[in-house]
């Protein structure tokens, strides 16, 4: 039986959705590569096993979990009273939520806090666990992480020996899930306006106070909370940090009350809420005066870096999905995928997620040294301002290339129920808004450069890498990023040093921010090529062609004539 154009069409489809993803880890070359530079053939070789085991699941079982919930709109709902009439504060969700979660922390993503040295590995689970989006659990896994770091830097012994070993527990049906709030109605971004109160009890305990404005993983079993203790000064500096039990001892709600559920564009499998406190018990998490110092240091850090992850995830995603899509849709007679601007669209998404991925990793690994060791002081002011940087970028990109992998698919694009691509666009735009706004984020960059001069540790860090030796193949890529530095990066920051005091220093600092943190990919990718040239048992053809791709994309190579442009499309698209 002859086949007629709308059936061809259908089986072309039925063939993309056969061809998708079935292992998020052992397809993806690059993710391989970069961790080959990062944790080191020996460590990677330990993870291996674990790292394919989850990406099989992350791309079965999470994947279809994930598409059940969005096709029965399962959001959690609250809860307040039981059968009898007694409050109980809960909230509810599909039982696909829960076996998500007990796929996820049997990876050991957060029981390997316990351990020095694991945190890149750790985020290699988050990175292809966010291949579906937040799910409902990438916030919850990121608030623990940060209410774990902060107790085992700052915390008493006796808030230790009670809360670790939960928090740390594999075990999903026991362990404990935590949460941050931190925001206030009045204040949102601005926390030192904050006015939750703190009053101090005689065993060294606090009473809370006040409405926190949004409260993401309303259900957690424990709260990482900012309020003012009475007396303390105005201001972020009379913040101190205090870890709030859900349940009091004799198993009731802990002097709060959810007023609502937040109804989300994004991330609607989490639930975010308005919460009341009135006289909840709080521990103090470290020295209470050095309280938003910690929380910022420690536990945003780690958020952001979670943040960042996420993002590159999300990107690597929506690339597979454009790619699988665009090689399985016909138009004009052929496959889309030989057009040169779907050529183009699918070359920037394989650059633009692989360049999330590699400055975040890198950050990473920095943050897991400084764990074991003192980083130098440019290493130091590096770290300090690239990982707000860095979220920033991500988060940006994470969503603008979602948009270009659904304008691939031209009208299916925006089909819930033809594609993850929707789901992600709207979790994408909650990743801009967490941990910081653009805004934020650039007043702080341009803060810490006039206080800690971060900006000279960076551009120091970027100088030493791009003039360490180099190959043959990268030497071109890394002389024009030594000259980006010198006549792009450099007299930027001179300009925003001699206008700091203007009121136009933060226009600079916003779009200097983020071109230094482009430039900052460039260098991180620059790094990976060194790296696959080196290593013989990797390929270094497509790392140093994306190199090449990523520069003159973003100015800081000469732009590509049309032949080596379609050279460049042919490398990056067809292998």
């Amino acid at each position: 039986m002859t086949e007629n154009k709308a059936q061809r069409g259908r089986r072309r489809l039925l063939e993309w959705q056969a061809n998708s993803s079935a292992n998020f880890y052992s397809e993806d070359q690059n993710l391989r590569e970069v961790l080959h530079l990062r944790l080191g053939s020996e460590r990677l070789g330990h993870r291996q096993a674990d790292f394919d085991l989850f990406g099989e699941s992350a791309a079965t079982i999470v994947d279809e979990a994930t598409k059940e919930m969005q096709r029965v709109a399962a959001y959690p709902t609250l809860r307040r009273y039981d059968g009898i009439g007694q409050r109980i504060e809960q909230v509810e969700f599909h039982p696909n939520y829960h076996g998500i979660g007990q796929t996820l922390y049997a990876t050991g993503v957060l029981s390997d806090y316990d351990h020095i040295g694991q945190e890149a590995a750790q985020l290699v689970f988050a990175y292809l666990f966010t291949q579906n989006g937040e799910a409902g659990h990438a916030c919850p896994l990121a608030c623990a992480a940060g209410l774990i770091k902060i107790l085992q830097a700052v915390g008493s012994e006796e808030l230790k020996s009670q809360f670790l070993p939960r928090l740390l527990d594999p075990n999903y049906g026991s362990n404990f899930q935590a949460s941050q709030f931190l925001t206030e109605v009045q204040g949102g971004s601005d926390v030192g306006a904050n006015a939750v109160e703190a009053r101090p009890n005689e065993d060294g305990s606090y009473s809370i106070s006040g409405e926190k404005w949004f409260c993401s993983v309303a259900n957690a079993d424990v709260f990482l909370m900012t309020a003012r203790p009475t007396d303390a000064p105005e201001g972020t500096r009379g913040l101190g940090a205090f870890l709030v039990p859900r349940l009091t001892e004799e198993g009731e709600p802990n002097g709060f009350a959810i007023r609502r559920l937040k109804d989300k564009l994004g991330t609607r499998f989490m639930a975010s809420a308005e919460i009341d406190f009135d006289g909840a018990k709080a521990w103090p998490i470290g020295p209470v005066d050095q309280g938003f110092k910690n929380v910022v240091e420690i536990v945003l850090t780690t958020s952001r870096l979670y943040n960042a992850v996420s993002c590159a995830g999300i990107m690597r995603r929506a690339m597979t999905e454009a790619f699988g899509f665009a090689k399985a849709r016909e138009a004009f007679g052929q496959s889309i995928s030989r057009f040169p601007l779907v050529k183009r669209s699918l070359a920037r998404l394989k650059v633009e997620s692989a360049a999330a991925l590699s400055s975040t990793m890198a950050l990473v690994a920095y943050s897991e040294k400084s764990q074991s060791e003192t980083l130098t002081e440019t290493e130091t002011q590096f770290f300090r301002a690239a990982v707000p940087m860095n979220k920033m970028l991500t988060a940006l990109r994470g969503t603008q290339m979602v948009h270009e992998a659904m304008e691939v698919f031209g009208g299916n694009g925006a089909i819930e129920s033809f594609s993850v691509l929707p789901r992600l666009y709207r979790d994408s735009y909650i990743l801009e808004a967490w941990e910081g706004t653009h805004n934020v984020l650039t007043a702080q960059f341009l803060k810490d450069c006039a206080k800690y001069q971060v900006h000279k540790g960076l551009l120091q860090w970027c100088e030493d890498v791009i003039k360490a030796p180099d190959s043959l193949p990268q030497k071109d890529c890394a002389g024009h990023l030594e000259s980006a530095l010198e006549n792009q990066i450099k007299p930027a920051f001179q300009e925003l040093e001699q206008s700091a005091k203007s009121p136009m220093a933060t226009l600079i600092a916003r779009d200097l921010l983020e071109k230094t943190m482009v430039f900052i990919q460039a260098v991180t990718l620059l790094q990976e090529a060194r790296h696959c040239e080196e290593a013989s048992e990797l390929s270094a053809t497509e790392k140093t062609e994306l190199l090449a791709f990523f520069c003159q994309d973003h100015g800081f190579a000469p732009a590509f004539d049309g032949e080596r442009m379609a050279r460049s499309l042919a490398i990056l698209t067809e292998t």
